[in-house]
C-alpha cells in the first residue's frame, strides 16, 4: 500500500510540473506577440502626426492634389573634352635625319607651314642631285623620243628603235615625278633647286594651326622616319564625348541642346548640342557614346572632365512643389490628410507620411509617383516641413 501511494505521488508531481511548463511557454509566446504588436504600433505612429485646428491654421498648411506640369526632362551624362581628328596632328619626317635645331617649345601657338625643327642628312643632298640629273636627262630623252617618233612615222627608223626611245623617255619621266614628290614631302623648294640652289637641311613644318602639346626630339638626336616628333592641337573646335547609360539611350537625338559644367570651373556653364549618337553600347560600361559639339570658342583644353545635361524635351507629369517633398536618406516622402475629425468645440487633422518616387525637377516643381496608392487623399502642398518637425518632436518625447 505504501508503494502504491509513493508511485501515485510521483505521477502527480510529474503532471503538475508539465502543466506549469506549458503555461510558461504560452505566457512567453503571448509576451512576444504583445511586444511585436507594440513595436508595430509604435513604428506606425512614427509616420502619423495630429494637429489641432489652431495649429493647422498657424502653420499655414495648404492642401490640394497633384499638379499637371510640363517639366523639362534632362539626361545626365559625363565625359571628357576632346578635339576632332581633323584638329589634331602628329608631325613626323619622311626621311630620317639629325636634329639641327628645335624652333618651338611646348604650349606655343604655331601657324600652318611654320618650321618646327630643322634636320640634316646626306640623303637630302643626294635626292636633290638625282633630281637635277633626271631633269637634264629628261630633256635629252624627250627630244630623242620626238625624233625617233618622226622617223618612225616616215618609215625611216625601225619600230624597235622607236619603242626603246619611248620606253626610256617614259621611265625617266616617272623617275623625275617620284623625285619631285620626295622633295615636296621634305619641304625642299623645287624653284630654288631649278635655279641651282641645293639645300643642305630640311624643315619639319606644322600641317595645321594650333598649339604644340608634345615635343619628342632634342638637338643632336636622330629623328626616325614615321616616328612622332611633335603633336599640334587646334583647340578652336572642341567636342565632348559623353557616356549615356542604356536606360536613357532612346531619349537622346541629334540636334538636342546640351549644358556642360566643369567640376573645377565654379558656376561656369557651357552650351552645346548633340552632333552624333553612337550605334553600339559598350559592353563593359553599359553606356552609349554621344558626340557633342561646344557652341562658340572657349579657353578650354582637351582632357578636362565635364558633366553634361542633355535636354530631351518636356513631358506632362504629376508634380508637386519642391517644398512638399521630404527627403530621408535615400527615400522620399510626402504628407497626406488621412482623417479630419470634427466636434462641437474643435477640429482635428491627422496626417500620414507616404513614400514616393521622384523624377525630373524644373521651375520649382518635381515629378512625383506614389509607391502605394493613397486613394486620392488630399496632399500637403505647403507646410510639409512643419509637419515633419512636429513628427520628429513627438519621437523625441
Amino acid at each position: 500500500m505504501k508503494v502504491y501511494n509513493i508511485i501515485l505521488f510521483i505521477v502527480s508531481l510529474f503532471l503538475f510540473s508539465l502543466c506549469n511548463s506549458k503555461k510558461e511557454e504560452v505566457s512567453s509566446e503571448s509576451s512576444k506577440e504583445t511586444s511585436v504588436s507594440d513595436t508595430t504600433k509604435s513604428g506606425e505612429e512614427l509616420k502619423v502626426i495630429e494637429l489641432s485646428g489652431d495649429q493647422f491654421t498657424t502653420a499655414g498648411i495648404e492642401l490640394g492634389s497633384f499638379d499637371r506640369k510640363n517639366l523639362k526632362s534632362v539626361v545626365k551624362a559625363n565625359g571628357y573634352l576632346e578635339v576632332p581628328p581633323q584638329k589634331r596632328a602628329f608631325v613626323s619626317t619622311f626621311i630620317g635625319g639629325v636634329v639641327k635645331s628645335v624652333n618651338v617649345i611646348q604650349g606655343k601657338y604655331v601657324k600652318k607651314g611654320q618650321t618646327l625643327a630643322v634636320l640634316e642628312h646626306p640623303d637630302f643632298t643626294r635626292i636633290q642631285e638625282e633630281y637635277l640629273k633626271a631633269k637634264d636627262n629628261m630633256t635629252f630623252l624627250e627630244k630623242e623620243y620626238e625624233r625617233q617618233k618622226e622617223l618612225y612615222n616616215e618609215n625611216v627608223s625601225s619600230g624597235k628603235v622607236f619603242q626603246q626611245a619611248e620606253a626610256n623617255y617614259k621611265s625617266e619621266k616617272s623617275r623625275l615625278a617620284s623625285l619631285k614628290d620626295q622633295l615636296d614631302k621634305l619641304n625642299i623648294s623645287i624653284a630654288n633647286l631649278n635655279n641651282g640652289i641645293i639645300a643642305s637641311s630640311v624643315s619639319v613644318k606644322s600641317p595645321i594651326d594650333g598649339y604644340i602639346t608634345e615635343i619628342n626630339v632634342n638637338i643632336g638626336s636622330f629623328a626616325q622616319p614615321a616616328i612622332q616628333l611633335f603633336e599640334v592641337v587646334d583647340n578652336s573646335h572642341l567636342h565632348v564625348e559623353l557616356n549615356v547609360f542604356e536606360k536613357d539611350w532612346y531619349k537622346v537625338k541629334q540636334g538636342q541642346k546640351v549644358l556642360f559644367s566643369l567640376p573645377s570651373g565654379g558656376d561656369k556653364n557651357i552650351e552645346g548640342y548633340v552632333f552624333s549618337v553612337g550605334k553600339t553600347i559598350n559592353p563593359q560600361t553599359r553606356a552609349l557614346p554621344v558626340h557633342t559639339e561646344i557652341a562658340g570658342n572657349t579657353d578650354l583644353v582637351p582632357g578636362i572632365y565635364v558633366h553634361g545635361l542633355i535636354d530631351v524635351g518636356a513631358n506632362e507629369v504629376n508634380a508637386l512643389p519642391d517644398d512638399a517633398i521630404i527627403k530621408m536618406g535615400e527615400n522620399e516622402y510626402i504628407f497626406v490628410l488621412s482623417e479630419e475629425k470634427k466636434s462641437e468645440k474643435a477640429k482635428t487633422y491627422i496626417f500620414s507620411m507616404e513614400e514616393v518616387k521622384t523624377g525630373v525637377s524644373d521651375l520649382g516643381y518635381t515629378e512625383v509617383n506614389p509607391v502605394q496608392s493613397f486613394n486620392n487623399k488630399m496632399i500637403v502642398k505647403k507646410g510639409a516641413y512643419y509637419l515633419f518637425a512636429k513628427m520628429k518632436q513627438g519621437e523625441g518625447e
